[in-house]
């Protein structure tokens, strides 16, 4: 349990800092007198840096968790988030450590994704891992709900500063939490070319989490980014995030005792397409309104994508007795996923000189998971 409370703290961090560093790294680029397509430029392209630093972080967990065990990687990540707050918060003046700041944060992320999936697996409860996964979800849920406009108004009274500042007292929770006892270690060593012989022989499921982590990124920090830009305050975007997760948080627990009741297929295959809706409901409505309703749209579709494929990879891990092999497939998939949706986003942006390219790009990779379902690869109890 205390392995969920310390991701509940430690979604409170990551949800103001998500939500809230594009728009502070794009007000600050704006301030040092960039134009705004340059200055959209230099934050996607920092974001994409991000990325690749998760890539190349994952590996070195996977050598880590043998020696220091899982919680001992996750404990490591602290490091760089730490070096993360202080380059954030010295960057308003130096634009130059924004790509520093973001690179340590994938590093964090790296570390920290990989002993959190690493300890569950290992620890879980593998016929209820639906509801086990729901469980931490609907806490964290719950936290989202208040955060983003607790966020919003920290930052309208105090500043971007104190987001950093409060980020970092939750992470410190978060860690605390886990503590030192009960920890797991990996135990056998997995080549990065059997994960890419993994991958290019399951390409429907490596498909869905690419999928997953596509969408996923842009939501993470290009629809931040572009409600701050339409409503010109973080009020707005405080108000639309906090609302949709009010309306999506009881449904967290049922999707999961669903999934460990029915399986994936069924499950994905109403969730992907919800999600897709949810952009073009995004891309056609563009008011408050619309925003609130295709968030809380999204919400629900969202679980019903990840929720099953996260089940996924703990019971593959447990049928296949390798977790670090299962999760370097879940986690490679979905940080590629997430580098090619920056890039297109990237490349859309410069043709259309907008952020339009937010609800098709995202439309478009909240499909992939279906395809996982079409080849029969994701099957119901």
């Amino acid at each position: 349990m205390t392995l969920f409370w310390g991701g509940v703290a430690r979604r409170v961090s990551i949800i103001l800092l998500s939500l809230f560093s594009p728009v502070y790294i794009f007000v600050s680029i704006t301030e040092s007198g960039f134009s705004y397509k340059t200055t959209i430029f230099l934050v996607i392209s920092f974001y994409i840096l991000e990325q690749l630093a998760k890539l190349v972080t994952i590996s070195a967990s996977e050598n880590l968790s043998q020696k220091m065990g899982f919680k001992g990687v996750m404990r490591a990540s602290a490091l760089p988030f730490i070096l993360f707050i202080l380059l954030m918060l010295f960057a308003k003046n130096n634009i130059i450590l924004f790509p520093l700041a973001l690179i340590t944060i994938g590093i964090h992320s790296g570390f920290y994704w990989w002993g959190y999936h690493g300890y569950f697996i290992k620890t879980g409860d593998e016929k209820h891992f639906g509801l086990s996964i729901s469980e931490a979800g609907f806490l964290e849920t719950i936290a989202a709900v208040a955060t983003p406009l607790a966020g919003a108004l920290i930052t309208s009274y105090f500043g971007f500063g104190m987001i950093f500042i409060v980020a970092a007292f939750f992470m410190a929770l978060a860690f605390i939490f886990i503590g030192k006892d009960h920890d797991k270690r990996q135990r056998r060593d997995v080549k990065f070319k059997e994960i890419i012989s993994l991958i290019k022989r399951l390409k429907s499921i490596s498909l869905a989490y690419v999928g997953s982590g596509g969408e996923g990124v842009i939501y993470a920090v290009a629809w931040p980014l572009y409600l701050f830009i339409i409503f010109g305050q973080v009020i707005s975007m405080g108000q639309i995030v906090s609302l949709a997760a009010l309306f999506a948080s009881i449904f967290s627990l049922a999707v999961g005792q669903w999934v460990d009741k029915q399986g994936e297929k069924t499950i994905v295959r109403i969730g992907s397409p919800l999600v897709f809706f949810s952009w073009v409901i995004r891309g056609i409505g563009k008011s408050f309104a619309s925003f609130v309703f295709a968030d809380s749209f999204w919400n629900f579709g969202e679980r019903m994508v990840v929720l099953p494929l996260n089940a996924l990879t703990y019971k593959k891990a447990l049928e296949g007795k390798s977790s670090a092999r299962a999760i370097l497939f879940r986690e490679i998939s979905t940080y590629i996923g997430a580098l090619f949706s920056l890039i297109l986003l990237l490349i859309s942006f410069v043709i259309l000189e907008n952020l339009d390219g937010v609800f098709w790009t995202s439309a478009f990779f909240a499909l992939f998971p279906l395809i996982a379902v079409f080849k029969g690869k994701l099957a119901d109890k």
